[in-house]
């Protein structure tokens, strides 16, 4: 922050600034981590380097139906620095929980291990070329959406230089590349819809956003909502407007269910004596019980969920954070929230139902999430 001050008071571009910050940030991360000490980070890698030699679908392994494939067994020693890939010696992988994962979601860290196998073989370079490609793309995308963004600049930087999106940014995980879409799907859908920007290349750019961010995680998909803000006027009438409002919610939520699809295959129980489509129908059947619940879980970990999404434990969740860290982001994240202002264009009532309406859909679905894996 007193690195940003001092540049924003030398006159420095601020955009420039904030994404030279989030790279600096970005590196740090993934250098500070060893290998693999970040959630899952190893089925991670070996989702992403399936994806990069071409296995775009996980196959079912036996017995039980777990997402895997057979890839090289040096891949498991990716911590080690001798390890050398070699596919003559290879052995059946399971990673259940990441063969879930659209390969989109993948893209950065399939590139960079793509383009790594091309000079080594050696496991830690190649794992090390994917966190550094998703980093650099993510922090490519997070500085575009910065840049676009017509207000809230300083309200996006900081949610983007959380500790746990830096992180994530930093590591195999997809989740840095989703945060990344997601936030220059916002800054363009808010640009196109509060500022004068020719509307026919970023309409078409904004519906490439969504084909992507319809193959992150589900709960993501809420975002696409906020087309919606965009003034029909723009369009050149309601009913070009709607057509492609329409068509891109409705072309990504295909996407999005084809891939749902695909993946609901590898759903098995992670959990002896869970039942996941139980739970689900059970949401499905009793909607207000659920309503009451969700408030009840919502009042007794509002606090902790403000400190997670911030940063509560860090690496792989073992290491904890001073809380004199999250307090201070959530300070500045409320002064950078009540002291926005879209301009000319006020947010009128229909904005602000299409964006609380997106909050609590978005809301919803992490909360469904978290319930189809509990067994109490």
């Amino acid at each position: 922050t007193a690195c940003l001050a001092v540049c924003l008071w030398l006159r420095v571009n601020r955009t420039a600034v904030m994404a030279g910050i989030l790279l600096v940030l970005a590196a740090a991360y993934a250098l500070a981590f060893p290998p693999g000490q970040t959630p899952d980070e190893q089925n991670h890698f070996l989702r992403a380097y399936e994806v990069a030699t071409g296995g775009l679908i996980s196959r079912h392994m036996e017995p039980d139906g777990v997402g895997g494939n057979v890839l090289p067994a040096a891949l498991k020693r990716f911590h080690d620095p001798a390890a050398v890939i070699d596919d003559a010696d290879s052995e059946t992988m399971r990673y259940g929980n990441t063969a879930l994962y659209s390969p989109v979601s993948y893209l950065p860290q399939a590139l960079g291990i793509r383009a790594a196998l091309l000079f080594t073989h050696r496991t830690q370079t190649v794992f090390y070329a994917g966190r550094a490609a998703n980093a650099l793309i993510g922090v490519v995308l997070c500085a575009l959406a910065l840049q676009m963004i017509p207000f809230g600049k300083e309200l996006l930087f900081l949610v983007l230089t959380f500790p746990v999106t830096g992180q994530e940014i930093g590591s195999m995980s997809p989740d840095g590349f989703t945060i990344a879409v997601s936030a220059l799907f916002i800054a363009l859908a808010l640009r196109l819809a509060y500022t004068d920007a020719p509307i026919k290349r970023g309409f078409i750019a904004l519906c490439v956003l969504g084909a992507v961010v319809s193959q992150c995680k589900i709960v993501y998909i809420v975002l696409l909502l906020l087309v919606l803000l965009i003034p029909n006027a723009r369009f050149g009438g309601k009913k070009q407007a709607w057509l492609c409002k329409g068509g891109l919610l409705a072309g990504a939520a295909v996407l999005n269910l084809a891939w749902l699809a695909v993946s609901a295959g590898y759903l098995v129980e992670f959990n002896p004596g869970v039942s996941s489509m139980e739970q689900a129908k059970y949401v499905l059947t009793h909607i207000p019980s659920y309503a009451l619940v969700c408030l009840r879980t919502a009042y007794s970990n509002l606090v902790v969920w403000i400190e997670c999404s911030i940063a509560q434990n860090m690496g792989p969740l073992t290491v904890p954070v001073q809380r004199l860290v999250p307090l201070g982001f959530y300070t500045l994240t409320l002064y950078a929230l009540l002291n926005t202002s879209c301009g000319a264009r006020r947010l009128d009532l229909r904005a602000g139902l299409v964006l609380g309406g997106t909050f609590l859909l978005g809301a919803a679905l992490i909360l469904v999430g978290f319930l189809l894996a509990r067994k109490d």
